[in-house]
């Protein structure tokens, strides 16, 4: 009965008669008359009904007698509660000639009483049955009104809390004496004003509706409340909970410095909140609250800032932790992102751990069930989790099982706890361990830190592992010498190698024999990123320009994996056809060809039907791939069920809704996204050819476009046409000046896309694209820029000019609310910056502001310099309290000169990053002397930094340091420097084998 009523979907009057007994209804918005209609007159053999309504008619008791006499001759118990505003009886005469309704013989002679209560901090009536059925209630001290039927009656004998708010008023008490006589919980509510003068009997006005003595628990709720109001303790002997704000304690209590409360706070009080803490350096109060609060069992505190529970713990938590049973902590600021607080629970888990104070009773893991520890575990990193609880003992390695089974290394912690992590705690559960995700996105030396420590050995149950962003070299090592050990079934690789093409010539070949021919219990292969397969990679297959028969004497077919799914970039559909050749058994195909560097002859190797092969995805930045080269290999999939295109392509005939009809006609289900760098046709812009039968009726499958046409640049122009909802985690959107998009209606939001490519587009044009991505985890801007031609032209999308150069950190989340309807974007953590429009910060501004959760920013070092040299100070302000993670990318060649002035301006904004990345330019001159310049100079100030990494396309500059002593290089450098901080540096970093250096430090 909670929907909104609505006259033409309601039910016809029901004709059946029920032997229901016993009836409640909560929270009813439908009409009287018609839930008379519809419901209550069916009901002859009803002897208990309660209702909960919201509206004047239920308060009409004439209503009510006919009702009930007729249709209810065996009821027994009527219970009636009705809300309504307060303008339908606005005076005491109207109240009055309503209340008489139910002052009849048919209504005492069933000792069924009512009564009205208002007052006048409420803008709604209630009338409700004698005695009120609810358990809570709200009153204003001195402007409630009752009315009653009846007075010899107990009102509010069944309320047992009570709200109650005060404010002056010119009124005497109008509410009886004792009649909150059973509450326990009371809860004062301030509407005071500042300097205003109290009322002098405030509390024994109060006194005379509660009996004090009662009270098990009181909660101040606002401000301005009198000095003395403590003095209740005096009285509430049974009294254990107390809650007020952290200015009432200090006001209460004089700083807990009142003797005489102080004692009564320690005799009585058992459970303490404290909210809105906004001052943890008030050291003096912080230090004599264990002493008064010394018989605590449970203790909540609420703070302004998330900074502030550093500190704040650090004051109470040794003193008190023995005592208490429980602990809540509350932030109240929203604005701030969920990564403070997960950085708040990882070191608080540690700190526990450092101090020993799982001996307060670490019944922390006894007492703690299995759902509270779970719980923890959601705002923790799985590396996390394993330093915090694995190893403890028995029972939290069961609770834990699921980050047993399934390691995943790739958070920014200190290089101790990594050393702790890879000798002690892992190889005490090596033989559990049945999926390993390793990833060098935060710390890129992650590998060789593993392989270090782990004696280049991989657990022996293994079934599952997954590689991200590691070079060529690196997964040449897993592969070739790690994984011919395991019985691994699933291998996920992400390559990240700037160098890749290079390297591949020396690993390529052999990787590609380990992966498809030696290893035997393969299932599964998913190979992403730079990492690339040719036909030269795949000649140990066969000789695939030679007609020699005895080619393919050089293999065993029966030494083949047998894969079951394949992911896998290749350099053509040559290579394709080669390798599915002896791979006749997959089920599910995912292929990726690039933008091919020389003339592939495209006609197709006959190889067997692939039989199983269920699933295909198909990805080419190939501009020369036609539409029958893809016809004519989907003939090979006779049992294809699912298709997915992702092109960029010159043929024309993949925009042609009939002609794409043909290739898919007979599966059940078809995604793509397809794009050219070519003007559309009329007939095109329209989608005329997908609005037919087929694809809207038949099939279901929906698509929208957009385009960019420029008249005088024809190599500007751009066509993208896509099924909805988006079926790829990457979407890019490219030079988008016209749209062509579903109806509100069919079109639902594109939760697969995890990352937004924005490029050279104003910002009308791709806040549709915004607002449908609500998943989104990174955005990548180029060139977008604020169309200022369209403010105000669109209802939509008005967004006005605003000079902001007064507002505070405290108002980023109304900043820009009139300007654009840029979406929240809770899940964004990281935004990469290639290029601004004229050095125009304007949008990225306003979506720094709607990504409450960024902690990660890539930017060149052209358009860092404006973020830091910009007038207004607000942006600057949000960034360094958000990011955590800094990438610069330097457009020109440095030198010392350049370090030394800009590193101190980079570590002033980004004062929190714990994580840099210094992408040094492909001109440099002198690297390794910049690489030592830029090392020393940024340990010169106090930062948060745990990893630095500085990296390069030029390998001869970290070769040069290699061959002088590596890290005892850099150590000596350090030693040299004369650094203040060089001890905790000297301690631990590394240096990768190639083009990067990276520090992880303690």
């Amino acid at each position: 009965f909670n929907d909104e009523y609505n006259s033409k979907k309601l039910l016809p009057k029901t004709e059946n008669k029920h032997h229901l007994e016993s009836l409640i209804i909560k929270q009813c918005r439908i009409p009287f008359d018609r839930i008379e209609q519809l419901i209550l007159i069916s009901l002859p053999y009803l002897k208990r009904l309660q209702i909960n309504a919201i509206g004047v008619d239920y308060a009409d008791g004439r209503q009510w007698e006919r009702l009930l006499s007729t249709y209810f001759p065996c009821l027994i118990k009527f219970t009636l509660h009705t809300t309504f505003p307060e303008e339908d009886a606005s005076t005491p005469t109207l109240r009055t000639q309503l209340l008489k309704t139910f002052e009849t013989r048919y209504f005492l002679s069933h000792n069924w009483y009512f009564a009205f209560l208002h007052h006048s901090l409420s803008p709604t009536i209630d009338l409700f049955s004698l005695p009120l059925l609810n358990n809570k209630i709200h009153a204003n001290l001195y402007d409630t009104y009752i009315e009653k039927t009846i007075n010899d009656i107990n009102i509010f004998e069944n309320v047992n809390e009570l709200s109650l708010f005060l404010a002056n008023s010119n009124e005497n008490l109008k509410l009886p004496k004792s009649c909150f006589f059973n509450v326990k919980n009371l809860k004062l509510i301030s509407r005071f004003r500042h300097d205003e003068r109290q009322p002098r009997l405030l509390f024994v006005d109060i006194s005379h509706l509660i009996i004090f003595s009662n009270l098990e628990s009181i909660e101040f709720i606002g401000n301005n409340f009198p000095s003395s109001s403590l003095v209740l303790l005096d009285y509430t002997t049974k009294l254990q909970s107390l809650s007020l704000s952290f200015s009432n304690l200090i006001q209460m209590t004089k700083t807990l410095s009142d003797q005489h409360i102080c004692q009564q706070l320690t005799k009585l009080i058992k459970h303490l909140k404290i909210t809105s803490i906004n001052d943890v350096n008030n050291f003096v109060l912080f230090e004599r609250l264990p002493l008064v609060f010394s018989h605590l069992a449970s203790l909540s505190l609420s703070l302004v800032n998330p900074k502030d529970l550093y500190t704040l713990m650090i004051l109470i938590l040794q003193k008190m932790a023995p005592i208490l049973k429980t602990m809540n902590l509350f932030v109240e600021a929203h604005m701030y992102g969920v990564g403070i607080l997960n950085d708040f629970m990882s070191w608080l888990i540690g700190y526990l751990h450092l101090h020993e104070l799982e001996k307060v009773d670490m019944s922390f893991e006894r007492s703690f069930p299995d759902e509270i520890i779970l719980e923890i575990c959601r705002y923790l990193h799985p590396i996390d989790i394993l330093l915090s609880f694995g190893g403890l003992n028995y029972r939290l390695n069961q609770t834990i099982s699921d980050f047993i089974y399934h390691v995943h290394l790739s958070s920014i912690i200190s290089y101790e706890n990594y050393l702790h992590l890879l000798r002690i705690i892992l190889p005490s559960i090596w033989s559990l361990i049945q999926s390993l995700k390793i990833s060098n996105c935060q710390v890129p030396c992650l590998t060789k830190l593993f392989l270090d420590n782990t004696d280049n050995i991989l657990p022996l149950n293994l079934k599952k592992l997954s590689l991200f962003h590691l070079n060529t070299n690196e997964i040449y090592n897993f592969i070739n010498r790690l994984m011919n050990k395991t019985i691994i079934e699933e291998l996920i690789i992400e390559c990240s190698d700037i160098d890749f093409a290079k390297q591949q010539e020396l690993y390529g070949f052999k990787m590609a024999q380990m992966l498809f021919f030696h290893h035997p219990t393969l299932k599964s292969i998913e190979l992403r990123g730079d990492i690339v397969f040719d036909l030269s990679h795949l000649s140990f297959l066969s000789l695939s320009n030679s007609n020699d028969s005895d080619s393919l004497n050089i293999i065993n077919i029966d030494q083949l994996c047998i894969l079951r799914r394949l992911t896998i970039p290749l350099q053509s559909l040559s290579s394709l056809h080669l390798l599915l050749i002896y791979q006749s058994h997959l089920e599910y195909l995912n292929v990726h060809i690039g933008d091919a560097k020389s003339i592939y002859d495209y006609k197709i190797t006959p190889f067997p039907p692939l039989l199983n092969l269920q699933e295909f995805h198909f990805r080419s930045d190939d501009l020369s791939i036609k539409f029958e080269n893809l016809f004519e290999l989907l003939t090979y999939f006779p049992n294809l069920k699912s298709l997915s295109l992702n092109l960029t392509t010159e043929c024309r005939l993949f925009f042609d809704g009939n002609i794409l009809q043909t290739l898919v006609h007979r599966l059940d289900s078809f995604q793509f996204s397809i794009a050219r760098f070519l003007q559309p046709t009329y007939e095109e812009q329209t989608l005329s050819t997908f609005y037919t039968p087929f694809w809207l009726d038949t099939k279901k499958w929906y698509t929208q476009c957009y385009w960019h046409i420029d008249e005088e640049n024809l190599d500007s122009d751009y066509f993208h046409i896509y099924s909805v909802p988006y079926p790829f985690s990457n979407f890019d959107i490219y030079k988008c000046t016209n749209e062509n998009l579903l109806s509100k209606d069919k079109l639902k939001s594109f939760t697969k896309v995890k990352r937004l490519d924005l490029s050279e587009t104003s910002d009308i044009n791709i806040i549709p694209f915004l607002k449908h991505c609500p998943y989104v985890h990174t955005i990548c801007l180029n060139d977008i820029y604020d169309d200022e031609e369209n403010y105000g032209t669109d209802e939509e999308e008005d967004i006005t000019d605003q000079n902001d150069e007064n507002i505070s950190i405290n108002d980023i989340q109304s900043t820009y609310s009139y300007q654009s309807t840029l979406p929240i974007l809770s899940y964004v953590r990281y935004l990469i910056l290639l290029a601004l429009p004229e050095h125009d910060l304007e949008f990225f501004e306003r979506l720094v502001y709607v990504t409450p959760n960024l902690n990660r920013l890539s930017v060149f070092f052209d358009d860092l310099l404006e973020i830091i040299h910009i007038p207004q100070q607000n942006l600057c302000k949000i960034l360094q309290n958000r990011i955590y993670q800094l990438e610069i990318n330097l457009d020109y060649s440095w030198s010392s000169v350049d370090i030394r002035r800009d590193i101190p301006k980079i570590l002033r904004i980004f004062s929190n990053i714990t994580s840099l990345t210094i992408s040094l330019h492909s001109s440099q001159k002198r690297s390794s002397i910049i690489v030592k310049e830029i090392i020393i100079h940024l340990l010169k100030y106090q930062t948060n930094l745990i990893c630095i990494n500085i990296d390069g396309d030029s390998i001869i500059a970290f070769e040069q340091i290699l061959k002088q002593g590596g890290i005892d290089l850099i150590k000596t450098w350090l030693i040299l420097s004369d650094n203040d901080k060089k001890d905790k540096w000297l301690k631990s970093n590394t240096i990768s084998p190639r083009n990067s250096i990276d520090f992880n430090v303690g």
